[in-house]
């Protein structure tokens, strides 16, 4: 018998799933990369973990009714809401630039980014808004995850060192946990609109 998707119990069981997902995942970018151990691998894990985890997260929404059933019943304000995070991100990254810990052009596209849309999903969030008004947040919020990573990307190519501090604690939860989920909600907000 399937189990029907709309039943409150069952919304509750697979929130619990992905709030136990999330806190292991959060858990072992935490403890690898507070242990130290994510300082051995190569920098270019970072873009590797942010694509191979957004495929995951987009491919669990499109194959997965249950989890597809989940998201749609959260709806764009709380997808929206979310990337509030990228606040904090803003003021990680800040932190990390006084420190001399991360390249200048690194830190002025991803924590002036991260400021602008973690300000943009709070002023979507406490004013009524249209989707076409969701559809230009995302979309904002989107490009700037881009430009960060291929920012990221194109520094550790050239060979700054200091992309390696991205492997430390906390700024690591940022690309290793942060963007995927981020690029995965722009990504799913997306396909939401479109079904209306």
């Amino acid at each position: 018998m399937t189990q029907n998707t709309q039943d409150p119990q069952h919304f509750s069981d697979i929130g619990r799933i992905v709030l136990l997902f999330s806190l292991v995942w959060v858990g072992l970018v935490g403890y690898f990369s507070i242990s130290g151990i994510l300082e051995t691998l190569n920098v270019y894990i970072v873009p590797i973990v942010i694509v191979v985890m957004t495929i995951m997260l987009v491919a669990s929404y499109f194959v997965l009714p249950s989890f597809h059933a989940w998201v749609n019943n959260h709806g764009l304000f709380r997808f929206t809401a979310f990337h509030i995070w990228r606040v904090g991100a803003a003021g990680i990254f800040f932190w990390y630039d006084a420190q001399d810990l991360l390249p200048d052009s690194f830190v002025d596209n991803a924590a002036w980014g991260s400021l602008v849309v973690g300000l943009f999903a709070t002023a979507t969030v406490m004013v009524p808004m249209s989707v076409k008004h969701y559809r230009f947040f995302h979309i904002v919020g989107l490009l700037d995850l881009i430009i960060v990573i291929a920012t990221g990307v194109a520094l550790t190519i050239m060979g700054e060192l200091s992309m390696a501090s991205l492997l430390t604690f906390p700024v690591a939860l940022i690309p290793l946990f942060g963007v995927p989920v981020s690029l995965a909600t722009h990504t799913i907000a997306f396909h939401m609109m479109r079904k209306g």
